[in-house]
């Protein structure tokens, strides 16, 4: 849980100043300066994520034998796919936050994901060229509301044109009473 703590300053006009502070106390109140760039981008992104949040928005990847490399992104639809070179077969902490129904796939094979202190995507990479995928994929009950959603929109244009441009109202049609 995230805390905010305020306190007054009397060298700076006694302007209110936010900190905001991880549970262990780290100052991440980074994102309160001039800089607005951050806003929107460190929203949604889980505990472990604020402490490495700069990081992540640098599209740093962590290896686990050669250390920290920038690596750019290609996002796709609900996809996000990163290509590696490695020497040897090791760990990488992708930049790429973790949540629920999020896959990765090296190479086309389905990869297992590791726990990762960033709260990040961290998979095993093979001694080559790799390609990643990391993906997401909707729930059903997403598709089931989009069905939803389409049919309600098809019923209400049909009983618009049936009660405009037919002048029949469905009352008369069928009997039925709104």
């Amino acid at each position: 849980m995230m805390c905010i703590k305020v306190y007054y300053d009397a060298c700076l006009n006694n302007e209110k100043h936010y900190v905001f502070t991880n549970k262990n106390g780290t100052n991440i109140s980074k994102v309160l300066s001039n800089d607005l760039s951050w806003i929107g981008k460190i929203d949604y992104f889980p505990q472990e994520g604020y402490e490495n949040a700069d990081s992540i928005l640098s599209h740093q990847a962590i290896f686990e034998k050669t250390g920290k490399q920038i690596i750019m992104p290609k996002a796709l639809s609900n996809m996000v796919m990163y290509q590696v070179s490695s020497k040897e077969k090791q760990v990488v902490d992708l930049p790429a936050l973790r949540y629920a129904r999020i896959y990765c796939f090296v190479n086309g094979q389905k990869a297992v994901m590791k726990p990762s202190k960033r709260g990040c995507v961290a998979c095993v990479l093979s001694k080559e060229k790799n390609e990643i995928k990391v993906t997401y994929h909707p729930s059903i009950f997403y598709f089931l509301f989009l069905v939803l959603s389409a049919g309600t929109w098809m019923f209400l244009l049909i009983r618009w044109i049936l009660k405009f441009f037919v002048r029949i109202t469905l009352k008369e049609r069928v009997g039925v009473y709104w």
